[in-house]
């Protein structure tokens, strides 16, 4: 999951100071929003990881909270320590009368394959429980008037539920039925194509027309593979609403 961005992410920050000149105008209109949002920079500085003030998902998650269809909930595959749900979260909140959250992240990392820098073992269960643990407190910390429904497995297992509209008890102890239409995705799972192409397809089969897909770690310089997934959903009819740099993506259809 996210301990891969270690090395990618010095080339995504890079791309992100781009001409403000080249930004079309509806996202400087968004990124001067969420830059001005004292909460939001304040969260994100408090629970680390790795958004940052700036980060152009920020203002991607603004949008997708702003200019939602008309149903449907929202879905992000990969939490990590929850900066990301906690935003999007206080978002959904602030702009779509709290429009249920639902996420899932069975807390194992990629590229844990060696000890990061010779020293720190981050494949050791110690390391997965604290990450986890974190979330949870994170969560009931930040996120208590719209408290995501949460749940500790891998994408596979969550859309597998999802289809099947099964009921089960989330991260904090709700009980909550899955599945619906979808009008938001933020993927941001396992970062290969192969994985990326899987989350993204059991997006669509319930995505609603004019839905909204933001795909982490998207830019064209990427290192990973799920960049590959943009230009197979432009042929396939998604509008890209922008680059910043990891694409935002809009379904054909109606929009609300």
């Amino acid at each position: 999951m996210k301990l891969r961005k270690i090395l990618g992410g010095k080339s995504r920050r890079k791309a992100q100071k781009a001409s403000k000149a080249e930004e079309p105008a509806l996202l400087r209109e968004h990124r001067r929003e969420i830059a001005s949002d004292a909460y939001v920079d304040w969260v994100v500085r408090m629970i680390g990881g790795w958004l940052e003030p700036g980060h152009g998902n920020l203002a991607s998650f603004l949008y997708g909270a702003k200019q939602l269809p008309a149903t449907g909930a929202v879905v992000e595959i990969g939490s990590f320590l929850g900066a990301s749900t906690n935003i999007l979260s206080y978002l959904l909140a602030r702009h779509a009368g709290g429009r249920p959250l639902f996420n899932c992240d069975p807390w194992c990392f990629e590229g844990t394959e060696e000890p990061i820098g010779g020293y720190f073992d981050a494949a050791r269960p110690e390391w997965r429980a604290y990450a986890k643990d974190l979330f949870v407190r994170n969560a009931r910390t930040f996120s208590a008037p719209n408290l995501p429904h949460s749940f500790e497995m891998d994408s596979n297992e969550f859309f597998a539920l999802w289809k099947a509209g099964a009921e089960r008890s989330d991260l904090f102890g709700r009980s909550v039925r899955l599945g619906g239409p979808i009008a938001f995705a933020y993927v941001d799972g396992n970062h290969t194509y192969e994985q990326a192409r899987t989350d993204v397809d059991n997006v669509l089969a319930h995505l609603v027309p004019g839905g909204i897909l933001l795909l982490d770690d998207s830019a064209d310089d990427s290192p990973f593979g799920c960049k590959r997934v943009v230009p197979e959903l432009v042929a396939s009819g998604f509008a890209v609403v922008w680059a910043n740099p990891n694409y935002l993506l809009r379904a054909p259809g109606a929009t609300r």
